[in-house]
C-alpha cells in the first residue's frame, strides 16, 4: 500500500511531467526581407545543436547556387523534437530550416556605392 507522502510525492512528480509537455510544444521563427520577392525553388533541411547550443553541425549545402541569396527562411520544431530536447537536457536539439532563394537581380554593371 502507498502511504500518503509517497502519493503526494508522484501526484506532484505527474503534474510537472504534464506541466512539461504541456508548456514544450512547437517553436517558429521566420525570418524574411523587406519586400520579399522568392523564386519557386525551395529547400529545407534538418539541422542539430548539441550540448546547449556549444556545438553545431558542420554540414552545409548550396542552398541558393543561382542567386546566392536566401530571401525567407523558417526554423521550425514539432512537439517531438522539442521533447527529444527536454529529455536529453539540451544535449541534443533538432530543428527543421525551411528557405526560399530570392529571384536572380539585374545589375547595372556598376559596382560601387549609389549616387
Amino acid at each position: 500500500m502507498i502511504g500518503p507522502t509517497l502519493r503526494r510525492a508522484i501526484c506532484r512528480l505527474g503534474l510537472a511531467a504534464v506541466s512539461s509537455a504541456a508548456a514544450a510544444g512547437c517553436y517558429h521563427q521566420y525570418v524574411a526581407v523587406s519586400r520579399p520577392d522568392p523564386e519557386v525553388r525551395s529547400g529545407s533541411k534538418m539541422v542539430y545543436s548539441y550540448a546547449w547550443g556549444l556545438l553545431h553541425s558542420k554540414d552545409t549545402v548550396a542552398v541558393c547556387p543561382e542567386t546566392n541569396a536566401i530571401d525567407q527562411l523558417e526554423v521550425k520544431s514539432n512537439f517531438g523534437q522539442t521533447m527529444l530536447g527536454l529529455l536529453t537536457l539540451g544535449i541534443v536539439v533538432p530543428r527543421r530550416l525551411t528557405w526560399r532563394c530570392s529571384r536572380p537581380r539585374e545589375g547595372t554593371g556598376e559596382i560601387g556605392l549609389a549616387r
